[in-house]
């Protein structure tokens, strides 16, 4: 979820890094100083996002002529000769050195090959992580070296037409994640742990799972991070934990646990700032469809405007007037991209919902509890819905299944009779008051 713009290259930032000697003096300091956020750009690749989604390599002119200048057969010996760095951080520069010469040379897969080393090797200096040896300054260079490897695997896969890379980038994130299940979160001191990463590299498995349709893996992580987020969801970071949240509520969504969907992705939303747009209109196109099929909130036009959504609001007014036949056209016109977010069949529940409020709004202009189901095939022929009386009484028979309506069908008189003792229409947040009253 996170948005990602152009990444410098570590190499050559703003003009500083002309040659791999002052690169390396710049490494040295500031691993000496243990500041990991300006190391993590120091071994960012140039990776841009493109607006589909994907990610290509952008090398300037300036990082060409330097990787030129750079031989590969040199890099190692010039990087071991760094005898105060760690061995660990050793290996993961030359990794990242090699990654990007490889990336100059056009070849990704070993580029791809050379990122899998560097992030071993920083996987292997945060695993050194004691009371004794605070490794956790790592972690900003650990996450930055996980994602390229996610974003270059996939631009490998999509040059070769497989999903080999990021088959192996996933089996790296699982063996990290395992270890890290069993690591101690120490919540007196929560800086000295290395399981601060746990629900980030659970974030990444949850992407790559969404992007190949593989939920049944990704069902499998959720009960671990809620494990470890039930006493100590206030030691991560809030980033890591509202996209945590946003994947959650997708899968409760998915799974038609829309009560702990519209929980994950409500906490996702106010937990995410006002200026984040983007992130926030991702979390809307869930959360929209399952407010207004669980908890019968429907989005205002002020939300279609500032995030997008209109064709949403377009439904849920569709919906509200219960006419069939433009939520249905709707539907049709917006299938496809509907179906590519995942919501398509939470909105088609929302029929129901519109049948509802076409037979209130009759209900209330005739102002009689015994309604003639002809009424109701002369209302919804009138707006292009082509159904007969047993067709209706079908309708009627399901929303009164579903407690949308409370009344019975007196199938002989062909006459639908509402109950007199209260709302014979009840919507769905007086449904859900009364059931949390009878508790």
């Amino acid at each position: 979820m996170a948005i990602s713009g152009i990444h410098q290259s570590g190499l050559i930032q703003r003009g500083r890094m002309s040659d791999l000697a002052t690169y390396l003096q710049a490494i040295k300091r500031h691993a000496q100083r243990f500041d990991g956020k300006e190391l993590s750009k120091l071994v960012a690749l140039p990776l841009k996002k493109e607006k589909n989604g994907s990610s290509s390599v952008e090398l300037t002119s300036d990082k060409k002529k330097f990787l030129e200048k750079m031989k590969a057969s040199g890099v190692k010996g010039a990087v071991e000769a760094q005898s105060e760095l760690p061995s660990a951080l050793i290996g993961a520069v030359i990794g990242h050195l090699l990654c990007i010469h490889s990336l100059a040379g056009k070849d990704i897969e070993g580029a791809f090959k050379n990122q899998l080393d560097c992030y071993d090797y920083v996987c292997s200096y945060l695993n050194a992580c004691s009371p004794e040896n605070d490794t956790t300054w790592i972690i900003p260079v650990f996450t930055k070296v996980a994602d390229d490897m996610r974003r270059l695997a996939q631009i490998d896969d999509a040059n070769k037409g497989t999903s080999q890379s990021i088959t192996r980038c996933i089996s790296k994130y699982q063996t990290t994640f395992t270890s890290l299940q069993y690591a101690p979160l120490n919540t007196t001191d929560n800086r000295s742990s290395k399981k601060l990463v746990f629900i980030y590299i659970a974030n990444l498995q949850l992407k790559i799972y969404f992007k190949l349709h593989n939920l049944q893996n990704a069902l499998k992580i959720v009960p671990l991070c809620d494990n470890v987020l039930r006493d100590a969801i206030e030691l991560f970071p809030l980033s890591d934990v509202t996209t945590y949240k946003y994947y959650n509520g997708r899968l409760k969504m998915f799974s038609d646990e829309l009560e702990d969907a519209a929980e994950c992705l409500t906490w996702a939303l106010d937990h995410t700032p006002l200026n984040c747009i983007k992130n926030r209109q991702l979390i809307l196109t869930s959360l929209i469809p399952v407010n207004m099929v669980f908890h019968g909130i429907f989005p205002t036009e002020v939300v279609g405007t500032k995030y997008g959504l209109q064709c949403l609001v377009d439904i849920a007014n569709a919906v509200k007037v219960g006419n069939i036949k433009v939520f249905e056209d709707l539907m049709e016109l917006h299938q496809e991209s509907f179906l590519k977010l995942g919501i398509y069949l939470v909105l088609e529940r929302l029929k129901t919902v519109a049948y509802r409020c076409l037979y209130k709004r009759i209900y209330k202009i005739i102002g009689d509890s015994r309604v003639h189901l002809s009424i109701y095939e002369h209302v919804m022929k009138s707006l292009g819905e082509e159904v007969d009386l047993d067709e209706i009484e079908c309708i009627i028979s399901n929303l009164i299944w579903n407690n949308k309506v409370k009344g019975y069908l007196h199938h002989k008189r062909r006459t639908l009779v509402l109950d007199k003792r209260g709302d014979p229409f009840p919507s769905e947040r007086s449904k859900r008051q009364k059931a949390s009253e009878g508790r």
